[in-house]
């Protein structure tokens, strides 16, 4: 399940849209703030994805920028999906 994130400031932030504080994207996209879209989430194969790439080792290796979400973020994400879900009285259980 994948949670979309925006560098676009939300005009009327929803209890399904999460400001990510502690979140940086790399370059050119670590402009702030982020903001997670948790009532447009999708479904997708993971090798569908395409990870952030950081250049090549000296052996010509690709190199791949993995970045994670603080705790606190992930337990706000998991509320504001909870939330779009319609699902927001589990949220006391976060």
């Amino acid at each position: 399940t994948i949670v979309p994130i925006s560098t676009g400031k939300q005009r009327h932030p929803m209890p399904y849209h999460v400001e990510l504080r502690e979140f940086i994207l790399p370059a050119p996209l670590e402009e702030g703030p982020n903001w997670v879209k948790a009532d447009m989430l999708f479904a997708s194969f993971f090798d569908r994805l395409d990870l952030f790439r950081g250049g090549k080792d000296m052996s010509g290796k690709r190199i791949y920028t993995v970045i994670r979400v603080s705790d606190d973020d992930l337990s706000a994400i998991r509320k504001a999906v909870l939330s779009s879900l319609g699902l927001s009285s589990l949220t006391k259980h976060l």
